[in-house]
């Protein structure tokens, strides 16, 4: 399970993938990929390349944790800020919610504890924990 770092700076390997050489994805489509350590993501990227014939260059790893730009440590980006409400709502949807249904929860969710979006959101992230099932009593 994704956990959201307290710490942002807790990612030190990422892989970049640039989905338009792998499927039909729109120009500029991007997927990376967090870990704890550097350099953990060096094999796939290798595998990757072979198995789809592409150059080693198409990836980049290790360029999208602040190690490589500490002045972003501070204040979390809109992109992770985005990524997390997506999370959330991706658990909701997970739990049987329709898309509308799931933003509706997420809103209702942070006015029920007077909180902003982000913050909800991260609750729920967090209520599913490990083990099956949510702990928010959503279902």
């Amino acid at each position: 399970m994704w956990r959201h770092p307290a710490d942002p700076g807790d990612a030190h390997g990422s892989l970049l993938l640039p989905l338009p050489l792998i499927c039909a994805a729109a120009p500029g489509s991007v997927l990376v990929l967090y870990a704890g350590n550097a350099g953990a993501f060096t094999d796939l990227a290798a595998d990757l390349s072979w198995a789809l014939g592409l150059p080693l260059s198409a990836f980049t790893l290790d360029q999208h944790t602040h190690k490589h730009h500490p002045a972003d440590k501070a204040i979390p980006s809109g992109l992770v800020v985005f990524s997390l409400i997506n999370q959330a709502l991706g658990v909701l949807i997970a739990w049987g919610r329709t898309h509308e249904q799931a933003h509706d929860e997420l809103r209702r969710q942070a006015t029920d504890t007077r909180s902003d979006l982000p913050t909800a959101a991260a609750a729920i992230i967090e209520s599913i924990g490990p083990g099956p099932g949510p702990r928010l009593g959503l279902n």
